[in-house]
């Protein structure tokens, strides 16, 4: 603004350009009324432009408050208080004018020592012929001193490229000391080039430290640490989601146990995982699922299936547990990982049919955004765990000299009954201080008169739950087939004699179970059950194992042997049982998997403990027998 024109107009430059400009007083107090205009008077450019590109990030929230003076008179800050001073000598001797300056002093009482006479004589002679005398005197130590770096742009270049070629690295990852050394050698080797008069200066690390920020934090944690780190480091708590009743927000979260785990026949077969959902509200247990089978969507439906179910006879078959688990309901949201289950079609129909308002989807590694059921499995693993022979330990300081393979005494099929007893007698029976120590079994107890538990209409829609759509399969008088499986029934038949002989039909598939599909009948919102024609082996069959089946079958065929799919199975079974002993834990863990049955034949299986007539039973652990396993497995069900 270079000032008002004879019409009253203010004439404006353009500093970058040169252009002329003139605007009027309405344009100008419209500016500042809505923030275009901001006069700027005390920080260099490259401050400006820092804080500027620092308030345009920022919501509105945030804005620049001017820096205020402790000795402000009115609105003239400190340049209207050592005005006073000068107005209280103007026409005075020097004698009166010492007499009028202590009068003044103690008048105001500021400064905090009385000016002398030379000082205020300084301020008189700095203000006068001003315009505006206050502003003239207003105090200006911002504007003293060095601007721009204090070493020369060769050394800030060497400073630069150090950071971004030794410092900002992950691998290896050097310290700021280290980096610090590594630019100051390269200053003494081009100084070695150089005579004594053009020495560089060696900088410090101070220097090194303001490249360094120059550049945003969240660049540089990246760089070093990875971009999840960097995340997990830069996340901001707002206290966390709040819930007003229970249901209202379930988190659900797969973990691997750290315990390794025996087979029946006392052979170690490894570690399993476990899927467990929990209620935000009560911090409640409402379901869970264990076993080899590996996150999926099919270890998901099986925890979704169990917490929405009423466990009355599910507790039956744990008579060691004495308090009642009465969690169960439809949830009104499910907040779960971002694996690729999650992302399931079959999961989206599930939610749609059960009610379910919302999915919500935790970014990638943010366990932050579930912290509850991330709390659970802490819990899970300090209080149960670890206080297991066979325990891995998380960390690996902790583990010495202990040997799992050595001191496994807990059974695969032994390992459900102190993991439901511990959940429903000790977890939910603890209290909690954030549910103002109530347990999670009284605080959902006390609430359950504020909520509706939902259920399905019968057992049926949760076996259809989870089941998943594909389009433009073909009916005729084989049936319908998929992935190499055939299914057809009287029902298909009837169908055809209605319709046609020859239909395009959409079928929902179980990736848990694939002795059955539902076939939509053609224009009718109808599904009809249909059985897998080759029951022995599709029965209790699940994707992954029918996937290790077609492999071994296609195997067998490149080197001319031909296998039905059943003869595969039992192919990759006799593999396993032969190798067992030469063979790493994840493949016994395999095998584990690839003979899981579904929780009611498990459970039957488990209390019968396999005899093989041909090959004696081995003990891992010389010194403890079979009876002392099941006296131990009794004495932690007792303990807990």
């Amino acid at each position: 603004m270079d000032g008002r024109l004879t019409d009253g107009e203010w004439q404006l430059t353009e500093l970058s350009t040169g252009l002329i400009d003139k605007q009027s007083d309405t344009t100008l107090l419209a500016a500042v009324e809505i923030g275009d205009l901001v006069f700027i008077e005390r920080a260099d450019a490259a401050v400006i432009n820092q804080e500027q590109a620092l308030l345009n990030a920022l919501s509105e929230a945030a804005r620049k408050v001017p820096e205020t003076s402790t000795t402000e008179i009115s609105d003239g800050g400190e340049g209207a208080l050592k005005f006073q001073y000068v107005k209280a000598i103007k026409g005075l001797s020097t004698s009166a004018a010492k007499k009028a300056i202590q009068s003044t002093w103690e008048t105001l009482k500021r400064p905090k020592q009385i000016p002398g006479y030379s000082t205020v004589m300084a301020w008189r002679l700095k203000c006068k012929g001003r315009l505006d005398p206050i502003a003239a005197l207003q105090n200006q130590d911002d504007k003293k001193g060095r601007r721009g770096h204090r070493y020369g742009e060769e050394v800030v270049a060497v400073l630069r490229k150090v950071r971004d070629d030794h410092y900002l690295n992950r691998n290896p990852r050097i310290t700021v000391q280290k980096a610090t050394a590594i630019a100051q050698d390269k200053i003494r080797i081009l100084n070695a080039a150089r005579p004594r008069s053009e020495h560089l200066p060696i900088p410090k690390r101070k220097a090194f430290l303001s490249v360094v920020r120059e550049l945003d934090a969240a660049e540089v944690l990246a760089a070093r640490h990875g971009a999840d780190a960097a995340l997990a480091m830069l996340r901001t708590s707002l206290g966390g989601v709040k819930t007003t009743r229970p249901l209202e927000r379930v988190e659900i979260d797969h973990t691997v146990l750290s315990i390794i785990l025996l087979d029946d026949d006392y052979e170690p077969l490894g570690r399993a995982f476990t899927t467990v959902a929990k209620d935000v509200n009560t911090r409640a247990i409402l379901g869970y699922y264990w076993g080899a089978e590996n996150p999926s969507i099919v270890s998901l439906a099986r925890c979704i299936r169990h917490s929405i179910q009423p466990k009355i006879e599910f507790l039956k078959e744990f008579p060691d547990v004495v308090h009642q688990w009465n969690t169960f309901g439809v949830a009104e949201s499910w907040v779960i990982d971002n694996g690729l289950e999650e992302f399931a079609g079959a999961l989206h129909q599930a939610a749609s049919e059960q009610g379910v308002q919302k999915i919500e989807f935790c970014g990638r590694r943010s366990p932050w955004h579930k912290p509850n059921i991330e709390r659970y499995f802490r819990a899970q693993d300090q209080d149960l765990i670890h206080g297991l022979p066979g325990t891995t330990m998380e960390n690996i300081m902790r583990r010495t000299n202990f040997d799992p393979k050595k001191d496994i005494l807990i059974r695969w099929s032994s390992f459900e009954r102190i993991y439901v007893k511990w959940i429903v007698d000790v977890y939910m029976q603890a209290p909690q201080r954030i549910l103002k120590n109530r347990s999670p079994s009284q605080a959902w107890t006390d609430k359950v008169t504020e909520f509706t538990q939902f259920l399905p209409d019968s057992t049926t829609v949760l076996e259809c739950l989870f089941l998943r759509t594909v389009e433009d399969r073909t009916l005729d008088h084989a049936g319908v087939e998929f992935d190499r499986l055939v299914y057809n029934s009287r029902d298909m038949g009837l169908i055809r004699r209605k319709l046609g002989p020859k239909l395009k039909v959409s079928i929902r598939v179980d990736d848990e179970d694939l002795s059955y599909i539902y076939v939509q009948v053609p224009g009718h919102n109808v599904w009809v059950k249909v059985d897998c024609l080759d029951q022995d082996y599709a029965y209790d069959l699940t994707r992954w194992q029918h996937d290790k089946c077609k492999r071994m079958q296609r195997a067998c065929l490149d080197e001319g042997f031909e296998l039905s799919l059943a003869e595969a199975r039992e192919q990759i079974r006799s593999d396993v049982d032969a190798e067992r002993k030469e063979v790493k834990q994840g493949r016994r863990k395999a095998r584990a998997r690839m003979d899981e049955k579904s929780k009611g034949e498990r459970r039957t299986q488990g209390r019968e403990v396999a005899q093989k007539d041909d090959f004696p039973v081995p003990v891992v652990n010389p010194e403890c027998s079979h009876d002392q396993s099941d006296r131990y497995e009794a004495e932690i069900l007792e303990r807990n």
